[in-house]
């Protein structure tokens, strides 16, 4: 997996324990822990790990080669996932079916989505390459 390799190659050039990050960062050592072995985070704890190592979401999951793309900010909010889903699907003229057809994601997210429910990475990773869009712009840690 990719997070895996990157999230690894990141701690070593840190020069960085497992142990020693989750302190600094705030990440029980369990959690860290599973990520070395190939879990995925939940959104707000790869936020912590990506502003610590100063990188995108979408370098710290593979999805981009060069981890600072563009400038993006060290939060993310909640509500603004769902606007921006729903207006990329018009921008981009996707139907909802398009989206759970070629992702296998369940038409029930929807609805979650919209009260305010954030996704799980896995999905977060496939929307953002569905709609050809960064995770940290999915999530508003950037602008574009």
């Amino acid at each position: 997996m990719k997070f895996q390799k990157i999230f690894k190659e990141l701690l070593d050039d840190k020069g960085m324990s497992a142990r020693k990050l989750g302190q600094v960062i705030g990440i029980d050592n369990a959690s860290i822990y599973t990520y070395l072995q190939g879990a995925l985070p939940n959104l707000e704890n790869a936020v912590k790990l990506a502003n610590y190592f100063d990188c995108t979401l979408n370098y710290l999951f593979g999805l981009d080669i060069y981890p600072d793309e563009f400038l993006f900010t060290s939060t993310f909010n909640s509500n603004v996932f769902y606007e921006r889903y729903e207006a990329l699907l018009k921008e981009k003229s996707l139907s909802q079916y398009q989206l759970w057809k070629e992702t296998g994601l369940s038409p029930s997210c929807r609805s979650f989505w919209r009260q305010g429910k954030i996704p799980k990475m896995e999905t977060l990773i496939k929307v953002a390459k569905f709609m050809s869009v960064s995770i940290d712009y999915l999530v508003g840690r950037s602008a574009g």
